[in-house]
């Protein structure tokens, strides 16, 4: 009896030496959203996973997710705060060369860039007297898209400006697009009768167009104006950008995305622009999550650059709010591409749903 304890007191000294020598040496871990864009305050997977690569089990691994201090746990796990970060613990008991995996439901309600960075380990040695501590630093971002206006009247006032930028094609008259010629029912306007085709015919008749040419907007999002702290400004104007460009598409018009606004994890121009057409939408909704409050040129140079670029049907300019240098741009932009230019002010329909 005595040799048998002697034996098991040997062991057990063996595996306690063996676990603190050992510490996180054969241990793997990592994380990754399952989904890397998401809409605000829908549900996503954040799958993580825990391995022992050495022969020996592991009693005691404490793996702690880092995610950001905004993001809701609808499980109710437990969590520590600190700073900017919220870690969530989890327990695993690992045999030799296993690998265990789980997931974790999370909510971002947030628009933005949202970084999850940190990783904590602890091992517990094989008595339990002490640990082994250690913390990786990864990065995985989610991003969330802005939310679409949910503004009655901003929705209205939208549609109209949408309305008129789509109708614009048949206030245009341009005989190329002339398809041919019909008798005059007396419901058509006096301006479409062909009055030569008439008089040689003997009686009205009206030219027929083809609507078929495409027609196109440019959505420019200008962040002059706008304070470093005003967040919510700068998320209605986003949630306006996505708006309009996402009704302008449903409607078949081709849409470019033009902004004034430095973006998360971008060095590039002073003038980001993007493509917005039918099934295209992946970029623009990119680019309005990215976009953070600061101004890389003036808006005058914003107008300038878009009219040079590319040539729109119309032009539809969100600000934060009316100032001066905001009246220069829409000039600047009236005069150099000779199209319609509609300005929304994010900080009007602010006031008018605050009242």
């Amino acid at each position: 009896m005595a040799i048998f304890l002697i034996v098991l007191l040997l062991l057990g000294l063996a595996l306690e030496l063996w676990s603190l020598y050992d510490g996180l040496k054969h241990v793997e871990a990592d994380f990754a959203p399952a989904r890397d864009r998401v809409e605000p305050g829908t549900p996503f997977r954040l799958d993580y996973w825990a391995a022992n690569r050495g022969r020996l089990p592991i009693s005691y691994l404490r793996l702690e997710l880092g995610v950001p201090i905004s993001a809701e746990v609808p499980g109710g796990e437990e969590a520590e705060e600190e700073r900017f970060t919220k870690f969530i613990p989890s327990v695993f008991r690992l045999w030799g060369r296993q690998r265990r995996q789980r997931s974790l439901e999370l909510i971002l309600r947030n628009r933005g860039v949202h970084i999850f960075d940190a990783l904590r380990l602890t091992r517990g040695d094989f008595l339990g007297l002490s640990q082994v501590k250690e913390e990786k630093y990864l990065r995985r971002e989610v991003l969330v898209y802005p939310r679409p206006v949910e503004n009655d009247a901003l929705s209205m006032a939208l549609g109209s400006y949408c309305g008129d930028v789509i109708a614009a094609r048949y206030l245009i008259q341009d005989p190329i697009l002339t398809a041919g010629i019909r008798e005059y029912a007396g419901r058509e306007p006096m301006k479409t009768i062909t009055w030569s085709q008439s008089a040689r015919r003997g009686a009205l008749y009206v030219r027929e167009f083809d609507y078929t040419r495409e027609e196109s907007c440019g959505v420019l999002l200008c962040t002059n104006g706008l304070g470093p702290l005003e967040n919510e400004l700068l998320d209605l104007c986003c949630s306006i950008a996505r708006t309009v460009t996402e009704t302008l598409t449903q409607k078949g018009v081709q849409v470019a995305l033009h902004t004034n606004a430095p973006l998360w994890g971008y060095i590039g121009n002073r003038v980001w622009s993007c493509s917005a057409g039918p099934g295209r939408m992946a970029d623009a909704l990119d680019t309005l999550a990215r976009v953070y409050a600061a101004s890389r040129c003036p808006a005058v140079e914003l107008a300038g650059t878009v009219s040079r670029a590319a040539r729109g049907n119309a032009y539809i300019l969100i600000a934060p709010r009316h100032v001066p240098e905001i009246d220069e741009a829409l000039e600047a932009l009236r005069g150099l591409s000779g199209a319609q230019v509609i300005p929304v002010y994010a900080q009007e329909w602010m006031e008018e749903k605050a009242e």
